[in-house]
């Protein structure tokens, strides 16, 4: 089961121990007046899967109501490594995933974004690759949302390997929450070659 591969979080806390952080936890339930900028930094090193985690297995059990079923009625992904998210100029381009959200009429996009834009405690962002991106490269709307100065109420998600730019502008604008993909762990890897095994032994 994806869940008890993936959602093996860590949180730092006030004191400096590391929690761990189930994925249906990543936000609060809910947000009150004081979240209106909730940011999420996710760290993971390479080969830990936080790609696959957020763009494919968060939307899919989010569709599937298996994640957050009451907290979000759109969650959508975009990669910082594509120029057009990077050069992105408003909302409506970092919605720009369209086509995975299987959606190709522009009166229907324009819907959602306005949808986006009057109800953004429902809507959840996930940006994946902050360390494949230089900030420098970013358009000056896509550096605000990095800082966490735009778009107030969206649900932001930054994936990043851990490196000294995105260390640094964690220190400039802190994040809500930053947490650790820890990847694979032993008994995960034993839980998952047995089940295989199973499977083939049916």
């Amino acid at each position: 089961r994806i869940e008890h591969v993936f959602n093996e979080l860590t949180r730092n806390a006030s004191e400096g121990a590391r929690l761990q952080l189930e994925l249906s936890q990543l936000f609060p339930p809910s947000p009150g007046a004081d979240d209106d900028s909730f940011r999420v930094l996710l760290l993971a090193s390479a080969g830990c899967g936080k790609t696959t985690l957020m763009t494919l297995f968060c939307p899919l059990m989010w569709a599937n109501s298996e994640l957050w079923p009451s907290q979000f009625d759109l969650v959508v992904c975009g990669e910082l490594r594509n120029e057009e998210i990077r050069g992105a100029s408003g909302l409506g381009d970092l919605l720009g995933g369209w086509s995975s959200l299987g959606i190709e009429n522009v009166h229907d996009r324009q819907r959602i974004v306005d949808f986006a834009a009057d109800n953004p405690h429902r809507v959840c962002l996930i940006l994946d690759g902050l360390d494949e991106t230089k900030f420098a490269s970013c358009s000056s709307f896509v550096k605000a949302v990095l800082r966490g100065e735009k778009l107030s109420g969206i649900r932001l998600v930054l994936t990043s390997r851990p490196c000294d730019d995105v260390f640094s502008l964690c220190e400039a604008y802190p994040f809500s929450q930053r947490v650790e993909l820890v990847g694979f762990l032993p008994e995960d890897v034993e839980v998952y070659v047995k089940g295989v095994l199973d499977e083939q032994k049916a």
